[in-house]
């Protein structure tokens, strides 16, 4: 169950791991998504016997009640059906390892992530535990290597990240950074030291997919102690303190729904 009345005229992402495990392979295999007791989208499997994750959107618009049941249903047809024995079935089992729930309110422009803050739904792989600046804000330094979910809401807009990242000691220079959308690359970020820049970087629509994209960070790293004499043995990459997503259309404007 899953709470919906907070969220009127939205869209849900609903991102989960499965793994549909059978020893003979259907000639076709559906799984159905049930909110509130209302089909809401199918997605056909062709994988089998081992995790692999589906991500569908789920729209918020009819439903009532605080909380409403998520329920899977699946849909198989067999290639040998004939040989089984009267009241027989296949045996099958499906595994589901999480479920994580992506929400985009409708009546406003913007999905803001704040790094450090209630982002863990958004982190694949490559980020440290957050941190906090002196000033009390928080964020979150990279790996050499750094991956996230990018929710997709919206088909047939170009997608607009606003970047808001933060720069090293002096000694350690400048911060390079290449930034890829589903492995490709849609810019570079360079920070001076001791400094903090907003970025702006278009993501063309033909390499977005709706539901969830990868958001990668590749750079080069430094390490504290090395560098600065301090205890911190960690190889560090880019500092970054919020991720925006900004949908336009072709025109330059915002999408407003």
């Amino acid at each position: 169950r899953i709470p919906t009345i907070k969220y009127p005229d939205s869209t849900l992402l609903v991102s989960t791991r499965v793994n549909m495990r059978i020893k003979e392979t259907p000639a076709e295999c559906t799984l159905t998504f049930i909110l509130g007791g209302k089909e809401q989208a199918s997605i056909k499997v062709t994988e089998f016997n081992e995790w692999h994750r589906i991500c569908v959107p789920l729209k918020n618009e009819d439903i009532e009640g605080e909380m409403s049941e998520l329920a899977l249903s699946v849909d198989m047809i067999w290639p040998h059906v004939d040989k089984l024995s009267e009241g027989q079935a296949p045996e099958f089992s499906l595994g589901i390892d999480e479920f994580i729930i992506f929400r985009h309110d409708n009546r406003v422009q913007k999905l803001v992530i704040e790094i450090g803050g209630d982002d863990k739904s958004y982190l694949r792989s490559g980020f440290y535990s957050k941190e906090m600046s002196r000033d009390y804000r928080l964020f979150r330094w990279t790996k050499g290597t750094a991956s996230m979910y990018l929710p997709c809401f919206h088909t047939g807009y170009e997608l607009v990240l606003e970047i808001r990242a933060w720069g090293r000691p002096e000694k350690a220079g400048d911060t390079i950074s290449e930034v890829f959308v589903n492995d490709r690359k849609i810019g570079d970020l360079r920070i001076p030291p001791e400094s903090e820049k907003t970025f702006y970087l278009n993501v063309p629509d033909e390499i977005l997919a709706l539901g969830l994209n990868k958001l990668t960070f590749k750079t080069p790293t430094w390490i504290p102690y090395e560098v600065v004499g301090s205890q911190d043995k960690r190889e560090l990459g880019i500092l970054l303190e919020s991720i925006t997503l900004q949908y336009v259309d072709g025109n330059g404007e915002e999408n407003a729904e």
